[in-house]
């Protein structure tokens, strides 16, 4: 049995909308929140100049968790290597899928965890806006169109249950 368009599409939404409230609405909140701790409650560390490097540091590593789901989505998600764990129903497939996604969104979200430390030490606000928006980026390019599953739903033929 072939999945129906509506089935894919409804798993596509799923995906997106798991991904829009682990990228989009955490990275809000650890935006908001973090600042407000910051400013309101808590004291900074470190001084900002001498944290530059640091900072730089965690730049460079939320730049390579890009380019690592970029590679990831790529090798990990074709019909390959969903054909090796071999599920049977469409259920099986759409919970393999969203794990896949689901390691891509928290890996996406990363960044916003660096820039909230890297604010709470030396309270250098630029860094955090910038770290977020990697985290923004990073879910831009994850996130699942409904001809993309129905690629990779294509060559199964599932079982009725």
């Amino acid at each position: 049995m072939k999945p129906s368009n509506y089935e894919i599409s409804g798993l596509a939404m799923k995906i997106l909308y798991l991904g829009l409230f682990i990228d989009i609405v955490g990275a809000v909140v650890i935006f908001f929140g973090g600042t407000y701790l910051v400013d309101n409650v808590l004291e900074k560390i470190a001084d900002p100049d001498k944290m530059k490097v640091f900072g730089y540091v965690l730049l460079a590593v939320s730049f390579t968790e890009l380019i690592a789901i970029f590679f990831i989505k790529r090798n990990f998600f074709n019909p390959e290597s969903i054909k090796r764990m071999n599920p049977r129903t469409f259920k099986q497939f759409s919970g393999q899928i969203k794990v896949y996604y689901l390691i891509l969104y928290f890996l996406a979200f990363a960044p916003s965890i660096y820039g909230l430390l890297y604010y709470y030490l030396c309270g250098d606000q630029n860094m955090f806006v910038l770290m977020v928006c990697i985290t923004l980026i990073g879910y831009l390019l994850i996130r699942p169109r409904p001809s993309f599953i129905e690629k990779m739903a294509e060559p199964f033929d599932f079982e009725e249950i």
